[in-house]
Formats: C-alpha cells, structure tokens, sequence
C-alpha cells in the first residue's frame, strides 16, 4: 500500500487540533482572489481561515478512522483532540491545489499577495487533500466499508508520494491582520501555522496507515473465517490477543482449547500460523496478508476487516460441532420414516395418519438407504390409541374416494362392472352374467364380465351397493360411528347397513337401516351416524360391511371411528434389524404419545431397502399407532484432544443460540407491530399447522433458523442459505458443488438448476428418536391431560421461542430440535428409562465412577463399574503419576 507518509512518523505529535479562527464553509474551494481589484487583506484572511477548517475536516476524518479501526481490532490508535464541531463531508473540488506532483510538498514562500493565493494556499490545500486522500486510500483497501470516501475523481489532482515535508511550521495561532505593515510576514507567519498544522495531521495519518498496513503488529482482536474453493468453511470467528513477547502475538478463539485454535503472528518473520483443533495437521506459516493459503488444498484463511456481527443460531451449531466431548454419540441417519400412512409399511392396518397394531401382530417399516457394520438404535414414535379411525379408502372393495374416503358408484353403464357388489334400482331389471336380478336385487360384480343388460321396457338404474373393511381389535364393548356426505344430486337421506361378521360366524347388525340417516346440509359437508355399539369376541380379523340400501344421491364414506374406554395396555414387542433382534417391554397410557427404542448391531452393510420388523406379540388391550421410525448410529467417536475441560461447550453454545433467537423474535415483534399474525389454527390447539406457522415468524429475522430437506428447484428465498447434496446447482449464474453454500438473493429470483439443495439451519424437524433433544418450545404450550393433545396457553406475541428436552407429545406436534451438533454425548444404560430402551447385543462401553474425589491424605476412593456390554470382561488400569 504506497502513499503513506513514513517520514512523517518523525515528527513530536501534539494532542490537539485547535479550531483557532478556522471557518466553516460549504464549498471545497477556496475565496477566489481577482488580481485587477484593489488589494483587500480580509480575502487573503478568508481564505486562511478556509484552510484552517479544511485541517479540521481531516481531523474528523483521522478520528473517524481511529474509531473504526478501534471498532474492528479492538486496537486504540493516537487520534487527536479536536476543538469545535466539524461535519464529516470534506468535497475536495477545484483546482486550487494545481498539478505540482513534487515528491516533497513544501510551503512556498512568498511576499507578493497575489502569489501567496497562487503558490502558498495552492500548497497548503494540497497538503491537506494529500493527507486526507492518504488516508482514504489505505482505508479504502483495507475495509469492506471505509468510514471515509476518496476524494471524488474530478476535484483535486493528487501528487504520488512516499515522504512528507517537515516544514518550517509554529504552533502558534496566527492570522493576516489588515493593519499590520505589508510585507513578508504578513503572509509567512499565518502559513506557517497552517504548515504546522498540516504535519501534525500528516503525523497522525501516518500512524494511522500503518496500522491499517499491518493489522496484526497492533491489533487486540482479529475477525477470521476460513474458505475452501470459494465457500465459507467455518464463519468468521473473533480471535482475541492472549499472549505477546515481543516476537510472537497469538490470538485464540473460542472454544479456547489450550495449545489449538489459534492464530499466531511472528512481528521478526512477518508470518501467520492458524492451529486447529486438530493438531496432527500443521499449518505452515504464511507471510502476512490479510488472505493467505489454509491447511487443505483450495482453502484459505481471511482475517476480514469488519466489525464482528451478531452470531445466529446456525453459527453457533458449527461452533459446537468444533469439539466432541467423550461419550456416545447418537447420530442421525437418512434411514428413517416421518409418516407411516403409506405403501412403505405391510402388515397391520392404516389408519388416519399413521400405520396401526390393533391387535398382537407384526408389520415391516421398508426404508431407503444405506447403512453399515455400526451399532444402530431403531426408534419409533407411538401412540396408544383406544379410537381406532379407518379412512373409508382402506376398504377392500376397490373403492376410491376424495380426500381419502370411499365413494359409492353411481348409474354404473354396462361394460363398467367391476369386482364389487351392486344394487338394481328401480326399472324392470337387469341380465348379468345369466341370471336376472329384479329392482332390489343385489348382485356380485366380476371385472371377468363388464356388461349388463336391460330386462323390461323401463331401464334400471345399476349403483355400487356396499364396500367392506376388514379389521382386528381387542376383545370387549366398543363404539362405533361413521362419517359421511352426498357428492351430487339432492338426496333427503341415506338407508345405511352396518354388520359385524366374524370369522365363521353371522353378521351381527351395528347399524339399521329401519330410517333414513338424514343429510340436510352442503353437499360436501360431513355428517356423522349416532353412536352404535358392538361387542368383540375374539380378536382375529373380522368384515365390517357398510350398504346403501336406499335413498337418492351419492354416498360418501370419509371415515369409520371404533372406540373404547381402554385406559392403558401393555406391549411386548421385538424389533428385528440388519440381522440383529431386540425386545421392548412397556405400558402405554392412552392418546398419549411415546417412544419405543431398540438397539441393534450390524455386522454387514445394506443398500438401498432397509427393513425393520416389528413383532407385538403380549398383550391385546389397547391398538397402538406407530407413526414415525428413524435408525440412529451408536459411535464413540474420538474426543477432541486438549478438550476435557470443555465439558459444557455444546450447552454454552446451545444457550447463546437461545438468546439470538428470542432477540430476532423480538426484533419480529416490533416489526409487525399490532399485525402479528395468530399461530394457533382452532382455538388453544397446537397441531403440527400451528409450529410451522410459529417457525415461519421466527424465520422473518432467523432466516438460518431450521433445515429443510428437498428444496424444490423454484423454492430458493432471498436471505436463506442453501447447501448442495447433488451433484451441483447453477444460481444466479453461478456453479455451486456439492457442499458448496450460497445465499438466496433478491435481485436472482427463486429458481436454480442442475441437482439438489437443502436449506441449512440449526433446527430440524423432530422424529422419532430425538426424545429427550434440546427442542425448540413456544412459551405456554402444553400436553393437554384431559384431550390428550399439545394446546397453547398463550397466543402470538406472548410464545416466545425457550429451549427445553424434546418429548414424544411435542414431536407428534412438529416442533422442531437443535442439529446434532449441540447434543451432548450420552453413556447407554445411564439415565435412561426401563421401558424405553431394549437392547440387543450391545457394544462393549467402559465407564468408571469413584467416590469420594475430595479430601484429605490419604484418601480412600471406592470405584463402581457402571460398563455396559462387557459381561466378563477385564480392565487394565492406569493411574498415571
């Protein structure tokens, strides 16, 4: 960086820039002088006076840079004392200072008042724009945002220089006086100050710019983020000044690990050394630059010059990802089902929302994937449920509907018959397959013949008669009651049938179709059958035929609800997995959420579908719902070295994430003002609508609040920043690989091309095995005991995001918990519930405690094994020193 004014580093600084008779002016230039008038001395004043206030405008601009440069290094830089206000804007236009491009500005010396306009003002108001646009030039390349601009390019024609005039300056206030005699120091005594004004300026610029030169010689804190190929590795980091000796300067961060994580400046070498956590990677020492070459190929290390921002919650995921503290880690894989109501499951039955065992029986989760010789735990969100509810679609007679339900068939032509069952209304019959079927007449379609014909001269309208579900529950009295609507036509009612036909035995009517079931409402809008009781005797499958017997329109089945009173029950279930089979043996209370975990260990590798295989053999009480399951490996990775006394680094990090988020909640708050939008969908009610709703606010001044898989290719928004899974993505003409970062933009639009992307924040949705995970949590919300649902105490602004251990009731809600990242390594066995973890062979966990640690010599300590895993297994110990 040339232009720097060294040689003025020479001269005594004073502590104050006086205002003396400085005056303010609104120009760049300078009174003009006429040489054709009358000599006039207040001119040639005037014209001082706007000489002096131009030194005042550096002053303030030296001031404003120290306060800069303060701001970024934390570094107090000599700034001097001004006196008397002076506005920052300094337009330096005109050509008062001429093109004299000397290497040594000197003050001319003159005695003619017309040369002292042309020479010693033209000198004068080059120095000060010299000395000025010095100093905007050093800080022009060095911060992102200098606090001071350039002089503009059509004012002052700068002079290249690399030494500085000491002058012939006094500290002495003077000025041109019009009654003093008119010679050679009326003009020299004033300029003089002026001149001693400018080398003091030219001084304090001077070490001003050395400062910005080389940073590292003099600051107490560095701003430093890594980069590989272009993308931010780890965000930029605040490195404080720890250690100085006259050579080296060390600047660590945090997590302060002693011997790692930190940057080392040697003032002899001028060189920089970064030393990670790990320390079996070594970073050779650079040359100073405010860039230099990383550890890894394509990386670099960047001290910014920037004031540090404020850190979000994603910043300081990755800061708690920089250590691992001892003990097993349980990681999330991408094996896992968040919705079981799909093709992925066999066995059991479906109900509204989630796969279901009503009865002892097995069913198979099919997940895609791929996982190896590890040790896994298999996890699944569950649910008792005495209300066991069955979408009219899950018949087994072929019958579709909207919105999963069942709609019957209506004026079904010949060549449209199917395998159902149907009814001949009205007309005078119909031929099907051989035999005639009179009005009333029900008859069984095959798909073998498709057509009917006509008996009689009136023709016989052919509709869909019934559809049959099959179903197992517990043995005792239950409820059950049908949701239903018309879809067309106008109808006063509905004729339905309902039996219950066990296996070999006769139907058993549920419902009469002595009346009509009235529908008086929208077609369209559900209407729901009274309660009708029925009585289970065995709990082997069972048919449940629902018939339209009579009346006009179009029937539509949305759901059929069986109900008990069954409080609680007992399930004895094993898990088969990667070879590996575990055994869960709880009591569940009913509707209220849980989480059954089975660990297991794999010995080979598996590609593509992973099955896991429940098997609920003991007790047939009370149906169980299964609506999630993940696969999570059990690692003991290796503990970051020199970490042992940053045992409570994950949690610190966790707690600060906490605060910026209630912070930008806040921040939201004010913003929206009295339009905050409600959360809550119906009344105090919380279902999964209500945490998106609650997530989506957050993210108005969080925008790296939560990570969202599978990001559609016209799904980018301005201000959130996306990760690249595959292969790469075009955006905004720019090629990102994959784990490559960008930042959505305003200005680029929302579409990108090529792979795939996921949005990257320090929350993910919750599932089934983040039980007991740092979650994200409105204030006021809570598991409702009596309706056994996750209601809201308060509504906006008052749900004020808090962080609290995630339970099953608040993944059924779809509140979201901390990445990975944060969580602190748990010992199996420990702390742990009974009934929510079963093992299958487990891996082998040393853990040790002794009692008491504290006390006096000799002291006697007792230890207890607490090692899972290792039945027989011995131990070498190793006291040490």
């Amino acid at each position: 960086m040339p232009d720097q004014l060294e040689s003025a580093l020479v001269i005594a600084l004073r502590d104050t820039i006086k205002w003396e008779s400085a005056v303010v002016t609104n120009s760049g230039t300078l009174t003009p002088v006429a040489p054709d008038l009358p000599f006039d001395a207040r001119t040639y004043q005037e014209r001082d006076r706007q000489l002096a206030y131009r030194d005042l405008i550096v002053s303030a601009a030296v001031v404003e840079v120290s306060v800069q440069v303060g701001d970024v290094w934390n570094y107090s830089v000599l700034k001097p004392t001004l006196q008397g206000p002076a506005p920052f804007t300094l337009p330096f236009e005109g050509t008062e200072a001429g093109t004299y491009s000397s290497q040594i500005r000197h003050v001319t010396n003159v005695s003619i008042p017309y040369d002292a306009a042309r020479y010693a003002d033209a000198d004068l108001y080059g120095r000060d724009a010299l000395v000025y646009e010095v100093l905007a030039r050093a800080c022009a390349s060095t911060f992102v945002d200098p606090s001071i601009p350039q002089i503009d390019s059509t004012g002052t024609v700068i002079p290249s220089t690399s030494i500085w005039s000491l002058g012939q300056g006094a500290a002495s206030q003077s000025d041109i006086n019009a009654v003093l005699p008119l010679n050679r120091d009326l003009f020299k005594k004033p300029d003089q100050n002026l001149a001693d004004r400018d080398n003091q300026l030219a001084g304090y610029v001077s070490r001003l710019a050395q400062v910005l030169k080389n940073p590292f010689e003099h600051a107490l804190r560095l701003y430093v983020q890594v980069e590989s190929f272009g993308s931010i590795q780890r965000e930029p980091d605040v490195y404080a000044l720890i250690y100085e000796d006259g050579t080296n300067r060390i600047f660590q961060t945090e997590p302060a690990v002693p011997g790692g994580n930190v940057i080392v400046y040697n003032g002899l070498a001028k060189t920089i050394q970064w030393v990670r956590e790990l320390v079996d990677e070594v970073h050779v020492p650079q040359l100073y630059a405010m860039v230099i070459p990383g550890i890894e190929f394509g990386q670099y290390v960047e001290t910014l010059a920037e004031v540090p921002e404020r850190k979000d919650a994603q910043y300081w995921r990755s800061k708690a990802a920089q250590l691992v503290p001892e003990g097993v880690h349980v990681g999330d894989t991408n094996v896992y089902l968040d919705n079981t109501n799909n093709d992925a499951v066999d066995g059991g039955y479906v109900q509204y929302g989630s796969a279901s065992l009503t009865v002892p029986g097995q069913m198979t989760f099919n997940m895609a994937g791929s996982i190896g010789p590890s040790d896994y735990r298999v996890s699944a969100l569950v649910k008792p449920n005495s209300r066991v509810e069955i979408a009219g679609a899950q018949n087994n007679s072929n019958t579709s509907g909207t919105l999963g339900g069942a709609t019957f068939d209506t004026w079904v032509a010949s060549g449209s018959i199917t395998d159902k069952i149907y009814y001949v209304d009205g007309g005078g019959g119909v031929v099907y397959n051989g035999s005639l079927y009179l009005p009333g007449d029900t008859f069984a379609g095959t798909s073998a013949v498709t057509s009917y014909t006509q008996y009689g001269v009136i023709a016989s309208n052919v509709r869909q008669y019934s559809i049959n579900f099959v179903l197992a529950l517990p043995v005792g009295p239950w409820n059950v009651q049908m949701e239903y609507t018309n879809l067309s036509g106008t109808p006063d009612g509905f004729y339905i049938k309902a039996e219950y036909i066990a296996t070999g035995a006769n139907a058993v009517p549920v419902m009469q179709d002595l009346a009509p079931l009235p529908f008086s409402t929208t077609n369209g809008n559900i209407v729901l059958t009274p309660l009708a009781g029925m009585d289970v005797h065995d709990t082997g499958q069972f048919s449940f035929p629902v018939s339209w017997t009579g009346g006009s329109g179009q029937l539509h089945i949305r759901k059929l609800t069986f109900e008990s009173d069954i409080p609680t029950g007992r399930y004895a279930i094993t898990g088969t997995f990667a070879g590996s089979t575990a055994e869960v043996d709880v009591t569940g209370e009913n509707r209220v959420p849980g989480a059954l975990r089975w660990q297991f260990v794999s010995r080979g590798s598996i590609v593509g579908t992973i099955p896991f295989t429940i098997n609920y053999y003991d007790e047939p009480t009370l149906p169980l719902q299964i609506q999630q399951v993940e696969v999570q490996t059990l690692s003991q990775p290796q503990t970051t070295p020199l970490s042992q006394g940053f045992k409570g680094w994950r949690q610190e990090c966790l707690d600060r994430a906490e605060r910026i988020i209630v912070q930008n909640y806040n921040l939201a708050l004010a913003a929206y003002g009295t339009a905050v939008p409600t959360f809550r969908t119906t009344g105090s009610d919380w279902p999964p609508e209500a945490s998106e709703n609650w997530m989506s606010f957050i993210e108005v001044y969080t925008p790296r609040l939560r990570e969202m898989p599978g990001i559609a290719t016209d799904g980018i928004t301005a201000g959130r920043q996306y990760e690249v899974d595959t292969p790469s993505v075009t955006y905004d003409g720019t090629v990102y690989t994959e784990g490559q970062k960008f930042y959505g933009v305003e200005s680029a639009g929302t579409v990108y091309s090529g792979g795939t992307v996921h949005q990257v924040g320090a929350f993910l949705k919750s599932r089934a095995g983040h039980v007991g995970k740092p979650c994200l949590v409105p204030r006021g919300l809570y598991f409702d005991g009596t309706v056994r649902w996750a209601k809201a105490y308060y509504d906006t602004p008052w749900s004020t995001p808090t962080i609290m251990a995630c339970q099953p009731w608040m993944i059924e809600a779809g509140l979201y918990v901390a990445q990975e990242n944060f969580w602190m390594p748990e010992v199996l066995g420990l702390g742990l519930p009974s009934d929510a973890l079963a093992s299958g062979p487990p891996a082998p966990v040393a853990f040790f405690t002794g009692s008491p640690t504290v006390g006096d010599y000799p002291l006697a300590v007792s230890f207890f094994n607490l090692s899972t895993g290792a039945e027989g297994a011995t131990f070498l110990w190793d006291f040490g020193d």
